[in-house]
């Protein structure tokens, strides 16, 4: 009876180095320089707040570099699909840089997650956008379903919106898509 106890110990022993090992082996976003404790500290705990938000995606979802840097052509952040890149403007209010970096994480989980195949459809319907839209192009960008899709991301990650809040306005029911796409109850 010992023995089997020991047995059993070490299987439990051993799934949870696994799962840890896992954890650990799952998808990172990795900055391309030292960033100081504050900012280091909010990119952490905004990677951890995404990857909750998405466990359905989890299989999908990879890793992401991101670079901060003095000026971002056309705006505050952009992400650059190619090179799985979130470059952020830097200096930034701590709101607006958790916004930004979830934004632009929103854009990278529609690279490669392919957000407008799986639930392009179901949330433009949900944003009153055309079905034929384009998802990346449009006469202006806050018109880009893909731009919508972001900022529901923001708001169903952060639970608040200020930057875009404006421009973009996002309906419960597009976040309720992203929710549900997110969690797997889609």
């Amino acid at each position: 009876m010992t023995v089997l106890r020991l047995g059993v110990a070490a299987l439990v022993l051993l799934a949870a180095a696994l799962t840890l090992v896992a954890y650990q082996l799952g998808p990172s976003i990795e900055p391309r320089q030292s960033l100081p404790d504050d900012v280091a500290e909010l990119t952490a705990s905004t990677w951890q707040a995404f990857e909750r938000a998405f466990p359905s995606q989890a299989g999908c979802l990879s890793d992401v570099e991101l670079e901060l840097i003095d000026d971002v052509p056309g705006g505050a952040a952009d992400y650059l699909v190619t090179e799985q890149l979130i470059r952020i403007e830097i200096p930034t209010s701590p709101r607006r840089y958790v916004e930004s970096l979830t934004h632009e994480l929103a854009h990278h989980l529609d690279a490669v997650c392919n957000a407008e195949r799986t639930i392009g459809r179901e949330f433009r319907a949900a944003q009153g956008i055309p079905s034929d839209a384009h998802w990346e192009r449009a006469e202006t960008w806050e018109e880009r379903p893909m731009e919508h899709f972001a900022e529901a991301v923001v708001e169903y990650v952060t639970g608040d919106r200020y930057t875009h809040g404006d421009i973009i306005e996002v309906s419960e029911e597009g976040v309720d898509v992203v929710r549900r796409w997110g969690t797997g109850a889609a």
